[in-house]
């Protein structure tokens, strides 16, 4: 039986799991990195009973949002629209009982505002970023040439954690692992330098960081979704 190893907890690879053990593969749980939320206080300098547009770029940011919102006994008005990267994001959205406005045609953060900024910015608006402490691409610079209020607000952030090294030691070259963020990659090479097993990046991001690493004959993702990872096996 092959491996794969994602570099999630084994919570969030349930599905993936049982879809995996029908082609004879195992999955391999490494959860790399912890999210921890950041309680923020609303920005005074933005009415929220103003705001036009909320983004989002992770599941994650939807959640620690929404959350610190409902703690902070704050709610966004029923006019307010969501931006979000991909579909994951998307589910999570939903979930909080809200819909999705725009997406971008792929699932990456940059595209996500430079597309917004094509087709649906308008003089006047007002933009909030529900985002990590550190994000791959961030949209100041960008919205501060346009005639737009906005406000990134950190709600969340990603730590490295460390993982058993045992179960690392069982991969070989034969196997494969599925590294779903920058930060995944920056975490194993930390603890564990490079990679035996073969890497798959979840997208352009993730497959940058690698070559930062110097890592090389790794596969880049064409499609950003955990789901699909099977496909590349």
């Amino acid at each position: 039986m092959s491996r794969l190893a994602v570099t999630r907890t084994s919570g969030q690879l349930s599905d993936l799991k049982s879809r995996a053990a029908t082609r004879g593969i195992e999955i391999l749980p490494l959860p790399l990195i912890a999210i921890h939320d950041t309680p923020f206080d609303w920005p005074r300098s933005i009415p929220i009973d103003r705001v036009d547009w909320v983004f989002f770029t992770s599941a994650n940011g939807v959640t620690s949002f929404m959350h610190r919102l409902d703690a902070l006994g704050i709610r966004l008005p029923y006019t307010t629209r969501f931006a979000v990267v991909g579909t994951k994001t998307a589910r999570a959205l939903e979930q909080n009982g809200r819909q999705v406005s725009f997406i971008p045609s792929d699932s990456y953060g940059q595209l996500l505002f430079e597309e917004f900024d094509d087709h649906e910015l308008k003089s006047g608006q007002i933009l909030i970023y529900a985002r990590g402490r550190e994000v791959n691409y961030d949209p100041e610079p960008l919205f501060s040439e346009r005639p737009v209020t906005y406000g990134g607000i950190i709600c969340y952030e990603t730590l490295a954690q460390p993982v058993v090294e045992s179960d690392v030691r069982r991969l070989t070259k034969e196997d494969f692992i599925l590294f779903t963020a920058p930060s995944t990659v920056d975490s194993y090479a930390r603890q564990f330098g490079r990679p035996i097993a073969r890497p798959i990046a979840i997208g352009r991001s993730t497959a940058a960081q690698m070559n930062q690493y110097g890592w090389f004959g790794f596969i880049t993702m064409k499609r950003s979704d955990i789901d699909t990872i099977l496909e590349y096996l």
